[in-house]
């Protein structure tokens, strides 16, 4: 009798523990806000698992990492939150109610 193989399980980003809680599985997606030149409009896209865990030790949510970042957010990466007034306002007010509300400190 042979046993199925158990999958590798990815470790969090954060404290190293073995993640093996599924918080969301959403399937398959391409990259996001990707800039496709026209060379490229009839080329197949790539798609990455969207398997989202939590790790039971620090509660940190997280995708396995399919990409390196410099190809998410190369030279060409068009936006920097920094750059949007909404987002920044939005950031300091939910700082505010953080440590309004729960008493979280600086």
């Amino acid at each position: 009798m042979s046993r199925a193989k158990s999958p590798i399980l990815p470790n969090c980003r954060f404290c190293g523990s073995v993640l093996r809680h599924t918080f969301v599985d959403l399937g398959v997606s391409p990259l996001c806000q990707t800039q496709i030149s026209p060379q490229r409009l009839n080329e197949a896209d790539i798609f990455y698992p969207l398997h989202v865990r939590v790790c039971e030790r620090c509660l940190l949510v997280q995708l396995d990492e399919y990409v390196a970042p410099e190809r998410i957010f190369g030279a060409d990466y068009p936006y920097y939150s920094s750059y949007s007034d909404s987002w920044v306002e939005h950031a300091r007010q939910y700082v505010d109610h953080v440590i309004r509300d729960h008493g979280v400190g600086r």
